[in-house]
């Protein structure tokens, strides 16, 4: 499989986690409305930021199977959760 394709592969799996949740929190609301955090666009952003990372994670990973790109799409938001608490957090960069 070549880096594009696996990047796409693990975007859609970043997106698929969005996806359950929105679908989720849309079930719990009782006039079935959009929810408030999805309606700010700076969510969006950071949402598609996100994906756009998981896309990257997944071509470097060098994967050979559209399914392993859905996995680690899906599962890049805790893998740079712990990224982060690796190196520190915020704390790290303050002065």
């Amino acid at each position: 499989m070549d880096r594009a394709a696996a990047f796409g592969w693990g975007f859609l799996g970043s997106l698929a986690i969005e996806v359950v949740v929105f679908c989720r929190k849309v079930r719990g609301d009782r006039s079935s409305r959009i929810p408030a955090l999805y309606r700010k666009p700076a969510f969006i952003v950071g949402r598609v930021l996100l994906a756009l990372v998981a896309g990257v994670v997944a071509a470097a990973w060098g994967i050979n199977q559209p399914i392993q790109g859905l996995v680690l799409g899906a599962g890049t938001p805790r893998l740079v959760v712990w990224l982060e608490s690796q190196a520190g957090g915020p704390e790290v960069n303050k002065q």
